[in-house]
């Protein structure tokens, strides 16, 4: 009797499974070249290969990509978008929070702050006893 379907295990490799029967062969992801590849995705080898370099994705030693890779790189991952989308806007309310508690200060007003101190400063440093280098030291 043959069986209808065997459950595959998953190797140390993520790339290769096993037939879990004594001697079963392995089953390896299947992998593309360019050329071959274009074509079955519908576009042009260096369209394609410049969304792969672009989404970072390697060649393995033959210089093939996984599916993985290429839908990777050729189709938008929503999951990333709205993750990204979501970090920045957390980022803003966390800015904005900070801001609200006197935690955070803008640039022109500590800018303007420290203007205003160094030339009320700067008269009294000059007009000090003390040695030149010293008071040349604090100015500059």
């Amino acid at each position: 009797m043959v069986p209808t379907h065997r459950k595959l295990v998953v190797s140390k490799s993520a790339q290769t499974k096993k037939d879990p029967k004594p001697g079963g062969r392995a089953i390896s992801a299947m992998r593309w070249d360019l050329p071959k590849s274009a074509i079955e995705f519908g576009t042009d080898t260096r369209v394609l290969l410049k969304k792969l370099e672009v989404a970072h994705q390697a060649p393995d030693a033959r210089g093939r990509y996984s599916t993985r890779q290429i839908i990777d790189a050729c189709f938008d991952n929503q999951y990333q978008h709205r993750s990204a989308l979501l970090a920045a806007q957390t980022e803003k309310l966390a800015i904005q929070n900070a801001v609200k508690r006197g935690e955070l200060v803008p640039v022109k007003e500590v800018k303007a702050f420290w203007g205003k101190a160094a030339t009320t400063l700067r008269p009294l440093i000059l007009a000090m006893t003390a040695p030149g280098n010293c008071k040349s030291a604090m100015i500059s």
